[in-house]
């Protein structure tokens, strides 16, 4: 809501108070949200072993001015065939790492 539209509707409700300011708040506190993400990753194996690494990081900013997080993430995946092949194993590793923007800081 707008200055104007805030004044109409004080007027009408008989409620609220005018200090006369023509401010937008809103225009005030946002901004263009930019974000970024870069992945890499590698993979390799043989026909008993395979595994997959991969790294995750992401820098996003918020609507709002000092808003946002960064983020880290990590994946290992590793898959052994044994007994003939009559057995698999799956290992799979995660982690993330996750630091926000605090706008009131």
């Amino acid at each position: 809501m707008n200055s104007t539209e805030w004044r109409s509707l004080s007027k009408e409700t008989g409620m609220g108070t005018d200090f006369g300011s023509n401010t937008d708040w809103l225009k005030q506190i946002e901004q263009t949200s930019i974000s970024q993400v870069h992945n890499i990753a590698i993979s390799a194996g043989t026909d008993k072993t395979s595994y997959r690494a991969s790294i995750n990081y992401r820098d996003v900013e918020g609507v709002i001015i000092n808003t946002g997080y960064n983020q880290l993430n990590g994946r290992i995946a590793l898959t052994q065939k044994a007994l003939n092949d009559c057995f698999t194993l799956d290992i799979n590793l995660a982690a993330t790492q996750r630091e926000s923007k605090k706008w009131f800081s």
